[in-house]
Order: C-alpha cells, then sequence, then structure tokens
C-alpha cells in the first residue's frame, strides 16, 4: 500500500533558523526488493520538483515530550530520525504544514518537505542547473535582478581589507564581454582545480584579478571505485558508512595520498595561479551543518600499526579492544596521532609548492568550530590540528556558513569565531603579519535561506578584524537568488571606497 502525504511545509527549527521547500514525498509500507522492513521503519521516496530523487530506509518517532531540559511549548514538537545505516538525528522544532504555498511558489501535484542531507558540491550543482535554465549567468547584471530590499547596516571603506572574492568559477559572461568585475568592487575568484583554464588564467589577470584554486584533499571518493580499501574503518572493523553520504578517504592509504599528491604538483605545474586552497582536508565526517554526525575513525590496520610506532603504546590484536582503549584511556595520544597525520599531509603539499611554484600562497578552507564546540571534535573527530598546520599555511579560510550551521538570525556568530580563530593562532590582522585569516561567508541558499537583505551584515562580520580579506559561498548562487548581486557589488564597493 502507499500513502501519499502532499502539502507545502514552513520548517522553524528554535535556534533560529527556517526553510521553506516545494516536494513530493512517498511514504510506502513496502521497501523495494530486498529492503525488508521491521517494526516502525518505512521505506521513504523523496522527489524534489528539480529532478532529483533520495531513498531511504528509516525510522522516525514523533513525540510530544522532548528528552530532559527540552521544554516544549507552542506547535514544537522533537523530532528523532534514526537511518537504519546507524546514523540518528534529533531536532527541536516547529513544523507548520499549509496547502498554500507562499507568493509566487504555485503548487502542482503532490509537493512536500525537502530533505536535508544536500551536499556542498551538490547545492554548487543544483545552482549551476537553475542558472542555465533561467539564463542568468550574467556577471552581477543590475538589468536582470530584482531591487534589494533596504538594510540597516552601513558599510564604510575598509583599506584593511585587501581581497573581495567569490567562490564558485570563472565569471564566464562578463570575462566574454571584455567587462571586469573589479568595476563591482571584486578583485579575487576561487575556482575549483578541476575546472582550471590556461586562458581564462589568463584573461582574469589581465583584467585585475587574482585566481586561487580549490583543491580537493580528503573527498575524492572516486578513487574508492578500484581502491576499497582506502575506505576509512569504523571501530567496529568495518568501513564506515559516509554520513548524510559524505565519503571521506583513509588518510593512511599511501595510494592515495600518492595521488593527490601527484594531482597537486599537475595543478600547480599546469596553471599559472596565484594560490591554492586545500579543501575537505579531514578526516571522515559530515559537520557543514547545524546536526553533524561524527564518527570515529580510522582503525585500519597501518593506523593502529604506526600509532604503536609512533606513541610506544601496544595495542591488543582484537581491533575491538584497540578501538575501545583508543577512545577511552588512550584518547588524547590517539587524537593527536591523528592530527600529525593530516598536518605532515599538509607539509607535503606545501613542500611541492615551493618545489614548484615558490611564491604563491598556500591557503585551507576549513571547519569554523572552536576547540571546545562539539566536545572538541574538531581534534578529536575531524583530526584538524590548525596551530600545527600554520607552519605550513599561509591563509586561514574559516568557514563559518551562519545559516548552514543555524545562526541565520544571528549573523554575529561569523566575527565570534573568526576573532577566536584569531586568538588560537595569534592573528590580529596587522600588515606586518605572514599569516593571514580570509572568511567565507554564506550568501547564496543552502537548503537554509540567507535573506538577500542580510548581505551587508555578513560581510560586516565577515570583514572585522583579525580577517583581512573574505570571499563568498558562492557565485551561482548569489547570480541566481534576486537582489543579491546587487547588494554584493554596493557592498564590496563601499569597503573598497568606491561609487556604486
Amino acid at each position: 500500500m502507499t500513502l501519499e502525504n502532499e502539502c507545502f511545509i514552513h520548517s522553524e527549527n528554535l535556534n533560529g533558523s527556517s526553510r521553506q521547500v516545494r516536494q513530493r514525498r512517498t511514504f510506502c509500507d513496502n521497501a523495494p526488493p530486498n529492503e525488508a522492513l521491521t517494526g516502525h521503519e518505512c521505506f521513504i521516496h523523496s522527489e524534489n520538483l528539480n529532478g532529483s530523487s533520495r531513498q531511504v530506509r528509516q525510522r522516525r518517532t514523533f513525540c510530544d515530550d522532548a528528552p530532559p531540559n527540552e521544554a516544549l511549548a507552542g506547535h514544537e514538537c522533537f523530532i528523532h530520525s534514526e537511518n537504519l545505516d546507524g546514523s540518528s538525528r534529533q531536532v527541536r522544532q516547529r513544523r507548520t504544514f499549509c496547502d498554500d504555498a507562499p507568493p509566487n511558489e504555485a503548487l502542482t501535484g503532490h509537493e512536500f518537505v525537502l530533505s536535508d542531507t544536500c551536499s556542498r558540491r551538490m547545492a554548487l550543482k543544483r545552482c549551476a542547473a537553475g542558472l542555465l535554465a533561467t539564463g542568468a549567468m550574467a556577471w552581477l547584471d543590475r538589468s536582470t535582478l530584482a531591487a534589494p530590499a533596504e538594510t540597516a547596516v552601513t558599510i564604510k571603506p575598509r583599506p584593511w581589507v585587501k581581497i573581495r572574492g567569490t567562490y564558485g568559477g570563472f565569471p564566464q559572461a562578463t570575462l566574454s564581454s571584455g567587462k571586469s568585475p573589479v568595476n563591482d568592487g571584486i578583485n579575487a575568484i576561487w575556482v575549483g582545480s578541476g575546472g582550471l583554464k590556461a586562458a581564462e588564467i589568463a584573461r582574469c589577470h589581465d583584467l585585475g584579478l587574482k585566481v586561487y584554486a580549490e583543491f580537493n584533499s580528503m573527498h575524492f571518493a572516486a578513487f574508492l571505485k578500484d581502491h576499497p580499501d582506502a575506505a576509512p574503518i569504523g571501530p567496529d572493523g568495518q568501513p564506515s558508512p559516509p554520513p548524510h553520504g559524505w565519503q571521506g578517504v583513509s588518510p593512511f592509504h599511501a595510494g592515495y595520498r600518492k595521488n593527490r599528491m601527484d594531482e597537486f604538483r599537475r595543478v600547480l605545474e599546469t596553471f599559472e595561479i596565484d594560490g591554492i586552497w586545500l579543501d575537505y582536508h579531514h578526516a571522515h565526517a559530515s559537520w557543514e551543518r547545524a546536526d553533524p554526525l561524527l564518527p570515529d575513525t580510522d582503525f585500519c590496520p597501518v593506523a593502529l600499526d604506526q600509532f604503536t610506532q609512533k606513541t610506544g603504546i601496544p595495542l591488543p590484536g582484537d581491533l575491538h579492544q584497540a578501538s575501545r582503549l583508543l577512545l577511552g584511556k588512550h584518547r588524547d595520544q590517539w587524537t593527536q596521532f591523528r592530527c600529525d597525520v593530516f598536518t605532515d599531509w599538509v607539509r607535503e603539499y606545501r613542500d611541492i609548492l615551493n618545489a614548484v611554484r615558490p611564491g604563491i600562497v598556500l591557503g585551507t578552507f576549513h571547519c569554523p568550530w572552536s576547540p571546545e564546540d562539539h566536545d572538541g571534535a574538531i581534534r578529536h573527530q575531524l583530526a584538524i590540528d590548525l596551530p600545527a598546520q600554520a607552519r605550513f599555511i599561509d591563509i586561514f579560510s574559516i568557514m563559518p556558513y551562519h545559516a548552514r550551521f543555524g545562526f541565520v538570525r544571528d549573523p554575529a556568530w561569523i566575527a565570534r569565531q573568526t576573532k577566536r580563530l584569531g586568538e588560537l593562532l595569534n592573528i590580529r590582522g596587522t600588515p606586518e603579519e605572514s599569516k593571514k585569516i580570509w572568511p567565507i561567508v554564506q550568501l547564496a541558499d543552502w537548503e537554509e535561506p540567507v535573506p538577500a537583505e542580510q548581505i551587508p551584515e555578513i560581510l560586516d562580520y565577515g570583514t572585522r578584524l583579525p580577517a583581512t580579506g573574505v570571499t563568498v559561498f558562492h557565485l551561482r548562487g548569489v547570480l541566481q537568488q534576486a537582489g543579491k548581486a546587487d547588494l554584493l557589488r554596493k557592498t564590496y564597493q563601499a569597503m573598497q571606497g568606491t561609487d556604486s
């Protein structure tokens, strides 16, 4: 039997974030072949109206009473979702089901709530598809954009902000027309290393733009197709399932390390870029969201052998016993050992850069959490040791995506996290410092919407010292979402001290 629940849903999380989405979702009592269901399990097929779809086998419980210390009021409810791959999520939420969509959101057929598992790369791809469909690829074309709402934030010139950038590729339409984004206050772009083109880089340089590459360090999941042994191993001795679909690769796999270093070298040898940023340089986890999934990895035999060699701490032959010791009695030593491995990757990246293209900068896009957030997960689970990496990194691009992380009503969180990073790394934003902080801030919707009128405020908080540069996530989304491109242009021009 198949039951269809169809409507438009507005979900308001009680941390202040909210979203409105349109979708067709089908709940089925019977799963597809070979997907046996038990108890309160159900099989859900979600079909987004952009053509994408998702199938998940799940147990979901709606309860009137929240856990201890979680008082509920009004139409609030507590939801516990347990995916049958072992992951789970608990959220305190107010949810409104309405038959009618907001203005300009006509409903057709059966529409329901959107899944919240879209990755950062998928968000970019979806926006690219939308731009192609609407023909909105012109760079900051004021004639095609709706007038932005008035904002209360006034931006004055910020001479300490040396870089005003965008992330998400070459602005093809503008470059082809001979116009320069520099006129809009933009002086740098970030492009994925797989999308670099020598002719476009030269054209950008001629127009006064710096071109920085983004390099995928630990998320090149295609490698696993021919090398399944490179999958990160959980404490049960099995490959760790990809949390929220995010598939990492083991830093202990020698073949994968060689693959990434060879590709890093090729990019630097081939393209005359101004710098290169490490991206996804962390352990297997899904953290770019308000409700992260942070599995403990990597308990592969190579890692366990190296741990004993490095620390002198013997481990039992039984993996389950060994993992319990590493996550218990020896947790601090295990954490430092894993951090040191990821830092050594950064050292090797730096050595290659110095040998192939000395003089350009090495940056990193990294998790915005402070050391104490999520019980120290930036080190314990993600294996990111920023002070240690600072020996090799020039630019730290913290990723305080305020809407994505549940702070859409508190964009000041961006400045708080940036300040905390400066304290951690002893970076103040003074001209004589060699290490710099250039945050990448969220302007485009990524499931959670970012109001257009919030853009000046976001960029205000994103460029407060110790930050001396900024870039925005992401170009395609900004161009697609009405009013945002014009506000970005005006804000960057105001920071630069030019007329709009």
